[in-house]
C-alpha cells in the first residue's frame, strides 16, 4: 500500500543542528521536526497520536519525515479523521510505519531498499539523490 510521500529522513542521533553544524549536540526527532517549518503536520500527527515523548526519548530512531506536502497529498478528509482521537490506534500505526530503530542516515541508504519498521512491517524505500536536506530526501515511502 502506498504511504505518504515526499518524506524527510531524520535519524535522532545525528540530526544537525539547525545552522547544519554536526559537532552540536544532536537534536531529538521531535525537536528536528519543530525546528522544521515542513514538518507542522507530522508535529500536529506525533502529538495527536501520543507520540511525542516516544519520540523525543533517549532510544534512536530514523523516521521517514513526512512532509506537509505529503499530508496535502490525503485524499480530503482523511487527515482529520486520523486525527480524530477515535482513530488513535490507526494513526498510531500509519506514524510507526515511518519509524526504524537505530541511525540509518540517509547518505547510507541504497537507491532502492526494504527496511523493517519498529511495527514490524516492511517498507520500501527509495531515494531521490537530489535532496539537499540536511541529506538525500527519501521521496518515496511504500
Amino acid at each position: 500500500m502506498n504511504r505518504l510521500l515526499s518524506t524527510l529522513c531524520l535519524v535522532a542521533s545525528v540530526a544537525a543542528a539547525p545552522t547544519g553544524d554536526r559537532s552540536a549536540v544532536p537534536m531529538s526527532i521531535v525537536a528536528t521536526a519543530l525546528a522544521t517549518p515542513d514538518l507542522s503536520t507530522l508535529v500536529a500527527a506525533l502529538e495527536a497520536a501520543s507520540l511525542v515523548g516516544t519520540l523525543n526519548g533517549t532510544t534512536t530512531y530514523t523516521v521517514f519525515a513526512p512532509t506537509d506536502v505529503a499530508f496535502d497529498q490525503l485524499p480530503n478528509g482523511t487527515l482529520a479523521r486520523l486525527l480524530d482521537p477515535k482513530n488513535l490506534k490507526a494513526l498510531q500505526s500509519i506514524l510507526l510505519y515511518h519509524v526504524l530503530s537505530g541511525a540509518l542516515p540517509s547518505i547510507d541508504l541504497g537507491p532502492r531498499q526494504e527496511l523493517a519498521t519498529v511495527d514490524g512491517a516492511s517498507v520500501l524505500v527509495v531515494k531521490n539523490t537530489t535532496g539537499t536536506y540536511p541529506n538525500p530526501i527519501v521521496t518515496h515511502v511504500y
